[in-house]
Order: structure tokens, then C-alpha cells, then sequence
């Protein structure tokens, strides 16, 4: 996968996802295709289908003082993939993302 706004690039240790981050604002996380836990069919060809790889947008927001979210509009200046958590770090703050809760492994 290749975003034209890339920052940072990484997976964990487990190779379980690989992460492309943004500058600002946006994650996105690509998950390692998983086997269908029931049949599952093209529909058009009919073939049966082996693995469904996931993709997930993470937005980076924060409670403002209204009591709302607003939109984190700092630089992007780390990151670091951990096998359940994803941290992003801005100018301002850290972000922990749970991405795999340990257990339900």
C-alpha cells in the first residue's frame, strides 16, 4: 500500500499488521489476511475465498473543553507498533491505540 502523504511506516514484532501514518491526523492499519470463519463465495464467479485481509482508518481526536471531540491538528513525530497497542506520538500528546486485546488471543 502507498499513500502519498506517509510519514512513518512499521509493523509490530509479530508481523500481524503494518501500519502507514500520516503527517497529521490518520493511521492506517493493514491486517494479515485471516481464513472466513464460514463459506464464503465471490459472488459473481463463485469461487470460494480463502482469506479476507482488513483495513482500518484511525482518526486522531481528543475531548475538547466543550465536552465534544475535536480533530488533533498537530505533526505526527513518532510512532511505534507494539503487538497490541499502536502509540502515535504528536507535538502535544501520546495516543495508545488497542488494536488486539491479549485476552482474546
Amino acid at each position: 500500500a502507498s499513500k502519498t502523504q506517509r510519514k512513518f511506516s512499521t509493523c509490530p514484532a509479530d508481523c500481524s499488521y503494518a501500519v502507514i501514518v500520516e503527517a497529521k491526523r490518520h493511521a492506517f492499519v493493514y491486517w494479515q489476511p485471516s481464513t472466513p470463519t464460514s463459506d464464503l463465495r465471490n459472488r459473481k464467479t463463485g469461487h470460494q475465498i480463502a482469506g479476507v485481509a482488513k483495513q482500518q482508518l484511525i482518526s486522531l481526536s481528543k475531548p475538547s473543553e466543550f465536552c465534544d471531540t475535536s480533530a488533533v491538528m498537530e505533526n505526527i513525530i513518532g510512532v511505534h507498533a507494539d503487538n497490541e497497542f499502536l502509540f502515535i506520538l504528536t507535538t502535544t500528546d501520546i495516543f495508545a491505540v488497542l488494536l488486539k486485546d491479549s485476552s482474546q488471543l
